[in-house]
């Protein structure tokens, strides 16, 4: 019996009350990470690196988000939190062109 399928997310409740270890790790990789960890991880490699196309971004993110997200899902937030940082956080600034951006960290 399959408890948490492809689009089945279980809460942290109903997995603390099984004794399916499997189904406990899978609602910490399902549940994510706040937006401002993934941010974090974004200005970090700015400072190490200086700038980051939006393939270094993608490669530095896609890997570590929810896996109930899918490939497209996972984009559209990446997109979203680059939409964040340099419009409304204003922690970024794009030095390339809108279809080849380079992201460099604001001063």
């Amino acid at each position: 019996m399959e408890l948490a399928g492809p689009n089945y997310i279980i809460s942290a409740k109903t997995a603390a009350s099984l004794s399916n270890n499997e189904l406990k790790a899978q609602y910490i990789k399902n549940r994510g990470l706040d937006d401002e960890h993934y941010k974090k991880l974004i200005l970090e490699y700015l400072d190490k690196y200086k700038q980051a196309s939006k393939e270094d971004i993608d490669k530095l993110l896609l890997d570590i988000l929810p896996g109930v997200l899918d490939e497209n899902q996972k984009k559209n937030k990446i997109r979203n939190l680059i939409y964040a940082m340099s419009k409304k956080d204003k922690t970024i600034i794009n030095r390339g062109t809108n279809r080849y951006p380079k992201w460099v960290r604001a001063r």
